[in-house]
């Protein structure tokens, strides 16, 4: 882990993709929220697809969300240039910016397929097989008396081929466990 050092404070490479993480939320959805807590996202596979929603152990599954944006990168920067975000695979925001769309927690967000209302920021690449990635779902909460999680909810993924030559999800690690993840290793059967 590198250390970078600005004036009074010294800051580990990971707290800064947590800010960097942090500031390209707030600034593509042009609705800013205090990013000091992410909820969990969840990632499943639907057709061969990656599907994005929000955990159970994030939000009761029939809660109603305000979605403001998505966003799957890279896990790591071009070049190893800390001053830069990882490059984004697929994103879009809800247009204009600042607006929202109502989802539910349960509701599954199908990697390339844009929910009405949506706006495209980075046409969907083709996901690699065993290569992590970051998901953030850019929404709060609707719950009455909820405390609205910050920046959203996020996880770190890969899609790993299952023995009946299928598509599985792994999830690699929660927003509770960025600080600690170093690099993603996503498991897979060598001999194919």
């Amino acid at each position: 882990m590198r250390k970078h050092s600005f004036p009074y404070r010294t800051v580990t490479t990971t707290k800064l993709a947590s800010m960097a993480i942090g500031a390209g939320i707030c600034l593509s959805s042009m609705s800013c929220h205090a990013t000091s807590r992410l909820g969990v996202a969840a990632v499943s596979v639907t057709d061969n697809n990656a599907c994005f929603s929000v955990s159970r152990q994030s939000e009761d599954q029939k809660s109603k969300l305000d979605l403001f944006r998505v966003s799957v990168s890279e896990t790591t920067r071009p070049s190893g240039d800390w001053t830069t975000l990882p490059d984004e695979v697929w994103s879009f925001s809800i247009d204009p910016p600042g607006r929202s769309i109502e989802i539910n927690a349960a509701d599954c967000l199908v990697y390339g397929k844009l929910p009405d209302g949506a706006k495209l920021h980075t046409p969907a690449s083709r996901l690699k097989q065993n290569h992590p990635y970051v998901i953030t779902i850019a929404a709060k909460s609707r719950a009455a008396g909820k405390v609205p999680v910050g920046g959203g909810y996020s996880a770190i993924f890969c899609l790993v081929p299952a023995a009946n030559g299928s598509m599985t999800a792994q999830v690699l690690a929660v927003a509770s466990e960025f600080e600690r993840w170093k690099s993603a290793v996503c498991a897979f059967d060598e001999d194919q």
